[in-house]
């Protein structure tokens, strides 16, 4: 699904929010200002999480499917990945949990300046469903432990101590998988 969103579609709503008011305006609106701002980290966050999923793709395509072999740098690659995109999704999670409302107040400016004829159909209807379902992102965002706890540490360490987490997991997993397999046998 998040690939499916075009990150344009967060620029969008904020340029013709910006573009209507004078930038003062937006100053002395505090709720507009923020939710600017919560479209502009949730662009950003969207980037990084298609890109990574985007790359990790083609990485794919390109290796691990033309010669046919997973090696132990493709999975360490894939546990890599894995660990920026949880990080990510919680990141997005708890930036749109924080400023629902005011992602709300962006919705209700533009109804109310006639701003969201300006939009396509699915950027209307995709600002005005991002801030629902918070009760559920809310109840998501507690299986977000580690991330949670491990936030005030640097983006690369939370990586490595993420991605040593889902080999623990994998480690767990994995004796039960091989038994569903038909061969090799190992």
């Amino acid at each position: 699904m998040k690939l499916k969103i075009p990150p344009e579609s967060f620029q969008t709503v904020r340029n013709i929010i910006v573009n209507s008011m004078h930038p003062d305006e937006i100053r002395e609106d505090n709720e507009l200002e923020e939710g600017i701002k919560a479209l502009e980290e949730q662009e950003e966050l969207l980037k990084e999480l298609q890109s990574r999923i985007t790359e990790f793709g083609q990485y794919y395509d390109e290796h691990i499917c033309n010669v046919h072999l997973i090696t132990e740098h493709d999975i360490d690659r894939l546990f890599e990945v894995m660990s920026h995109t949880n990080i990510i999704q919680y990141l997005q999670g708890k930036s749109l949990l924080q400023h629902s409302q005011a992602i709300k107040r962006l919705y209700k400016y533009m109804k109310e300046n006639d701003l969201d004829k300006e939009l396509t159909v699915f950027d209307r209807d995709f600002i005005r469903e991002l801030p629902k379902g918070m009760d559920a992102l809310r109840k998501k965002l507690k299986e977000f432990e580690e991330e949670r706890e491990m936030e005030h540490l640097p983006r690369e360490e939370q990586v490595k101590i993420k991605k040593e987490q889902i080999k623990e997991i994998a480690k767990n997993i994995f004796p039960g998988s091989l038994k569903l397999l038909r061969y090799p046998k190992i």
